[in-house]
């Protein structure tokens, strides 16, 4: 048996030290922040030294972890590779796809099994990372995310739909007509933490002597608002489905953001087939959903 910590901990000491950040890592492995520190703990105490130095910007790492780094980058990479190639060999192509929480739990997911089964070619693995420059790194193939990312040469884009953005509550929540937002909870989240204050622009809406709550992601805000904790901002394709159901209203509509979510690749991938029929069946499930609600 090989003497090494478990590959748990070596991927979480990876991608602690790729962002310098717990929390980065945590978001883009799925797990909380605790557990990204629990697993770091395990490797520092196996090895029986300190792999970061906490900053203010965040952690850095030390001399060894800079020496671990490389080596968990090389070898893991290898083992990735060697794991697609064989996958590949006798199967379908990975697409590995990242985007925020919220958009994959609400429209990816619940389309993902359909893809899956009628695709000859593809099997989609979807993450909740979605940092622009992990495409660089190869972590995945496809992002969703907002548009407004700096442009890069190396990258390209397409529209997906456009974001008008509104308040939701419970259909129970002590909204009514004509109340203002004094006294109420407002839900933030902190991976959108202007989403009100850009709302109540565009709206042309006071928020005056209102209360505000910062949950972690815009699904928590959601869910808190079904809850009946809450008035939620977010954008209208997340919740068209709970809208229809009763299960959220939308007291003052939904509002032009003059923004909308798109896709990103690199236009160098070898898997320009793959992303491009991905990315043109989503769009059009998407499109034909939004039709008939």
């Amino acid at each position: 048996m090989r003497k090494l910590p478990s590959l748990k901990a070596l991927a979480c000491f990876e991608a602690a030290s790729e962002y310098h950040s717990f929390t980065q890592a945590s978001r883009s492995m799925n797990m909380t922040h605790a557990a990204i520190s629990y697993q770091i703990g395990l490797i520092e105490d196996w090895l029986g030294v300190k792999l970061f130095t906490r900053t203010n910007n965040g952690v850095q790492l030390t001399q060894n972890g800079k020496k671990l780094k490389d080596a968990c980058s090389y070898s893991l990479s290898i083992l990735e590779e060697t794991c697609a190639g064989i996958r590949g060999s006798h199967g379908k192509k990975a697409l590995h796809v990242g985007c925020a929480s919220s958009f994959l739990i609400y429209w990816v997911i619940p389309l993902l099994s359909e893809f899956n089964k009628t695709s000859e070619a593809v099997d989609v693995v979807v993450s909740t990372e979605n940092d622009i420059y992990a495409l660089f790194k190869d972590r995945f193939d496809l992002m969703i995310a907002d548009e407004g990312i700096n442009n890069l040469s190396s990258i390209a884009s397409e529209h997906l739909i456009d974001n008008h953005i509104g308040p939701v509550c419970a259909p129970e929540y002590p909204f009514k007509e004509g109340d203002t937002f004094a006294g109420h909870y407002l839900l933030h989240a902190s991976s959108h933490e202007k989403a009100w204050k850009e709302w109540a622009r565009i709206s042309d809406t006071s928020l005056d002597g209102s209360e505000g709550i910062t949950l972690e992601s815009l699904t928590l805000c959601i869910e808190s608002a079904k809850a009946k904790l809450g008035v939620a901002i977010t954008p209208r394709f997340l919740v068209d489905g709970s809208i229809n159901e009763g299960k959220l209203v939308a007291p003052f509509g939904f509002w032009d953001s003059g923004r909308g979510t798109s896709f990103y690749y690199r236009n160098d991938t070898e898997k320009l087939p793959e992303i491009s029929g991905f990315c043109q069946w989503l769009r059009s499930k998407i499109t034909t959903m939004e039709q008939e609600q």
